[in-house]
């Protein structure tokens, strides 16, 4: 993963959550192996919890210069432009995310991004005006038929918002892939990704 990361330009991580395999027991192994893949980033780094995640972690992270948003914002400055970065915690397991919290002291007419561990926020964060979600949790499917149609998933979002970018009336969004896998250590038709992405006025 430092190989990747490494050449690109960006401003910021965004890290969406689920930073090991289990959703019990023992976490220190994977949140100092965590810490050690992102030691070298030097830009900022913006993380979520997802459901395979417990506050147990955040302290350690945070002290090696991760910073989770667990239901509240940032405000992201360069020259004059400014962006309003929001983090929700997992809608899924722990449904703990509160974007009522999260967008509470938000600057009005202020670009929002969204990081919510899952796509299934993506109507309540379209209904209150997020510019751009990112998300995660799918895995994209992780094993998909040719094309990367998703074979199988929950049932919480429409397949639509699954994997990819898409768009829900005035909100963009995007379900990354992700560098993992969950159950299965296999993909298929659905190769890991570390996205980059350029954000522009309309």
């Amino acid at each position: 993963m430092k190989e990747i990361i490494s050449p690109l330009d960006y401003d910021c991580l965004a890290l969406t959550g689920d930073f090991r395999t289990c959703t019990f027991g023992e976490h220190s192994g994977a949140t100092v192996a965590t810490i050690d893949i992102l030691a070298e980033v030097e830009q900022p780094k913006f993380a979520i919890l997802g459901n395979h995640d417990s506050l147990a972690k955040v302290p350690a992270m945070e002290s090696a210069g991760i910073r989770f948003l667990l239901n509240e914002h940032i405000m992201l400055r360069r020259g004059e432009a400014e962006l309003c970065l929001i983090g929700i915690d997992d809608p899924n397991f722990y449904k703990t995310h509160n974007l009522e919290r999260a967008l509470d002291g938000v600057p009005s007419g202020a670009i929002k991004v969204l990081l919510s561990h899952a796509p299934q926020t993506h109507r309540i964060a379209e209904e209150r005006g997020i510019d751009f979600l990112i998300a995660g949790h799918t895995h994209g499917g992780q094993i998909c038929l040719p094309g990367g149609y998703v074979i199988m998933h929950d049932g919480s979002a429409p397949r639509r918002v699954l994997s990819g970018a898409w768009r829900d009336g005035n909100l963009q969004g995007y379900t990354s892939r992700g560098t993992g896998g969950s159950g299965l250590p296999v993909r298929l038709n659905c190769p890991a990704e570390v996205t980059l992405h350029t954000l522009r006025r309309g």
